[in-house]
């Protein structure tokens, strides 16, 4: 989870850093005698600063819910469970894509994803099949 925290970590500094930098260039635009060329490329600021909001939000967000996790171990896959399969390791929690940690790729998922569907409520031992593969569930932590 450490990973996790550190890369949105980063893309909220990231995004920060964007939007300051944008606002900083949008309020310091001179006006030109070409006012239309002035305000076109104000308008187009502001909307990289919208951008930049949004994904600053989306990032909270997901930091807010990682820190929801349940830290609590189950014998079934259920949202804060990382799985470990014949397929790779799953932590069903917040989509960020492939986390490396430790030498190891980690598949962070949504527990609303078709994966994570398909794998909620197994237990080890249990064999899923998605899309064409079967998934074996080797260890739930």
């Amino acid at each position: 989870m450490a990973a996790m925290l550190n890369l949105l970590h980063e893309r909220i500094e990231s995004a920060q850093a964007a939007i300051d930098s944008a606002i900083e260039s949008r309020d310091t635009a001179t006006k030109s005698s070409a006012g239309d060329k002035h305000e076109t490329g104000r308008a187009l600021m502001q909307i990289e600063i919208d951008n930049q909001k949004k994904q600053l939000a989306n990032s909270l967000l997901l930091k807010n819910t990682l820190s929801q996790i349940p830290l609590s171990k189950s014998s079934k896959v259920d949202f804060g469970s990382l799985v470990q399969t014949n397929h790779g390791f799953f932590f069903i929690s917040i989509s960020l894509g492939t986390v490396e940690f430790s030498g190891l790729e980690y598949f962070t998922i949504s527990p609303a994803t078709p994966p994570a569907l398909a794998l909620t409520g197994a237990t080890i031992g249990n064999a899923i099949h998605f899309q064409g593969r079967t998934y074996q569930v080797l260890n739930i932590s």
